[in-house]
């Protein structure tokens, strides 16, 4: 795969203007006119301008035309925050001139005239900036009899995207909601490599589910893509970095020769609270899709799987929840528990209208015999819980974050692992008796909380910890605690009893 010439994306106004202007034009088509400059020949006749020539300093009219010469750099990767130098022959550059870039997603920050002939702008592209040249225009608005100066440089800057998808789906299109062995290669990687460790999360496209190979230019790993993503080339943005306040965004470019296509599939409706049945996850790698609608905004779902084969309840079971408009890269999963005989989990559905529901098995198996399953869905509305956020010093086995009764479904989000090895505790007392679920999820990203049930002093642990999701049978009055450890992620929590 071809790598284009790399864009300046340091961030860095200083960096920016280290490189020599050769090194800025390598690899770049710029568009360059050096005007003809009149020579002005000033005739002397005893030691004065002959009567009928103005003075040499008089305004002699508009004159040539000024024009746009270079701009660098040329190209930027979307995304990035960048200095771009504007330079202009007969210009007259000032405090008031202006720069438009024609794309609502580079916007100017701010602009500085270092001479008449010298712009510098400082500009922040967002991540959903259009690909390609974009022409720059500048706007020197009139002033001392001198008309409003308006300059336009086609193409003068070209947008790239940073990321490339091609080799993720050889040959062959993926299903809307199906599973795909992505590969992210970072063009970017010279100045923004991916940090080893990098906490990742998924803004569109697709939900990453794991990371099996990574390096500073490539990501590798199962992503699951949108139930929505429109039919055609897929488009992928990522945010990565060593901590997600320290994170950049990485995008690709759903036109680019090889890259990921998608194809239209139909999800089976569920209706709260009908068994549907026959079915199977029946193949490897299959995904079964599903839609739901939530009637109201904080809905808890509870997904029952019942009737469950050998083979799927050996390998467990992973939902992958989307958001109202069907993406998956803005859901997050869980693992699901079992309670008697069943496959359980719960999901929180923040927004009303449709959701989509991914089925598969952890491990990516499946089989003719011994995959089946019957699924029910159930929704009742959640109550917030109480805030998660961390007191000074946090919290203790002794202090928990909050100590409460449970006598219907919770929710909380705004919890946070702080820490390596820190660990949060919320205190619950059963109102009846019952199964009761606990899960603990960081919407679009591979890294998840783990989830441990302890007795009512914190201590005693009665559960270990696993990925998002816990389940027990509790005894009506008694105290318990669960506890939310784990990878260094914002989460939110579902506390709630099992629903019928």
């Amino acid at each position: 795969m071809r790598v284009p010439s790399r864009p300046d994306s340091s961030g860095s106004p200083l960096e920016s203007q280290q490189d020599t202007l050769e090194e800025r034009l390598q690899g770049k088509s710029i568009l360059s006119t050096v005007p003809l400059l009149g020579v002005l020949v000033l005739v002397a006749a005893c030691g004065r301008s002959p009567p009928d020539a103005p003075p040499p300093d008089a305004d002699d009219g508009p004159g040539t035309p000024g024009s746009l010469t270079l701009v660098t750099p040329a190209a930027a990767f979307v995304a990035r925050q960048l200095l771009v130098q504007i330079s202009g022959a007969g210009t007259r550059f000032g405090d008031a001139t202006t720069v438009d870039f024609g794309d609502p997603e580079v916007r100017v920050l701010s602009t500085t005239a270092g001479s008449p002939g010298n712009l510098r702008v400082q500009l922040d592209i967002g991540a959903r900036a259009r690909f390609g040249p974009h022409d720059i225009t500048v706007v020197t608005p009139a002033a001392a009899g001198k008309p409003e100066e308006r300059l336009v440089l086609r193409g003068g800057l070209t947008l790239h995207a940073s990321l490339s998808t091609a080799g993720s789906a050889p040959g062959q299109p993926v299903p809307q909601g199906g599973l795909l062995d992505l590969r992210l290669t970072n063009l970017d990687f010279q100045a923004h490599p991916f940090a080893p460790g990098s906490l990742l999360r998924s803004l569109g496209g697709c939900l990453l589910l794991g990371v099996d190979e990574a390096s500073p230019s490539l990501l590798v790993g199962p992503a699951l893509v949108d139930a929505t993503a429109p039919p055609g080339g897929l488009g992928v943005m990522i945010e990565a970095g060593a901590a997600l306040s320290r994170s950049l965004v990485y995008v690709s470019d759903p036109n680019e020769p090889q890259g990921v296509q998608v194809a239209r599939r139909q999800a089976v409706l569920l209706v709260p609270g009908e068994r549907r049945s026959g079915l199977a996850l029946s193949a490897p790698r299959q995904v079964d899709l599903y839609r739901l609608v939530s009637p109201r905004p904080d809905q808890v779902v509870q997904l029952t799987l019942s009737s469950v084969g050998e083979g799927l309840a050996h390998s467990g079971l992973l939902a992958v929840l989307s958001d109202a408009a069907g993406r998956f890269s803005a859901g997050h999963f869980v693992v699901a528990t079992r309670s008697h005989a069943s496959l359980q989990a719960v999901g929180l559905l923040r927004q009303p209208g449709e959701h989509h529901i991914a089925l598969l098995t952890p491990d990516l198996s499946g089989g003719s015999q011994g995959y089946g399953y019957e699924l029910t869905a159930h929704l009742a509305t959640a109550r917030r819980m109480g805030s998660l956020r961390e007191p000074p010093g946090g919290d203790l086995p002794g202090q928990p974050l909050v100590d409460l009764v449970l006598d219907g479904p919770l929710f909380a989000d705004d919890g946070a692992v702080d820490a390596a090895a820190d660990e949060d505790f919320i205190r619950f007392r059963a109102a009846s008796a019952g199964w009761v679920h606990i899960m603990a999820t960081h919407p679009g990203s591979p890294a998840q909380p783990l989830v441990s049930v302890a007795s009512g002093d914190c201590i005693d642990e009665l559960l270990p910890y696993t990925a998002t999701q816990q389940s027990l049978e509790v005894v009506a009055g008694r105290t318990y605690c669960a506890r939310i450890a784990g990878q260094v992620v914002p989460y939110q929590l579902v506390l709630t009893p099992a629903l019928p």
